[in-house]
């Protein structure tokens, strides 16, 4: 556990990467009705990931909250379009 510490001390990004690959994995499965989803899977990966002590470097924070900002807008306008059909392309 501690060689995974150096690791992560040393290149966070290998967390950051884990923490997106581990919950789009996550997020493929389905409980009944109920998908998590990619987003949301990243997200608990990445709570996870820091209750064992895994940290990324305060340069590196507001990069990953502006990046999962636009990643949850991103999600939410296109089922918003999807679901309403404002897109352009309905107007003509």
């Amino acid at each position: 556990m501690e060689y995974l510490h150096a690791v992560f001390r040393q290149s966070p990004e290998i967390a950051l990467f884990l923490a997106l690959a581990g919950g789009y994995w996550i997020g493929k499965f389905q409980f009944g009705k109920f998908q998590l989803g990619g987003v949301a899977g990243s997200l608990l990966v990445a709570v996870a990931l820091s209750q064992i002590g895994i940290t990324i470097d305060t340069a590196s924070r507001p990069f990953c909250s502006r990046y999962s900002s636009m990643l949850l807008a991103l999600r939410v306008g296109l089922n918003f379009s999807a679901r309403w059909d404002v897109s352009p392309s309905a107007r003509s």
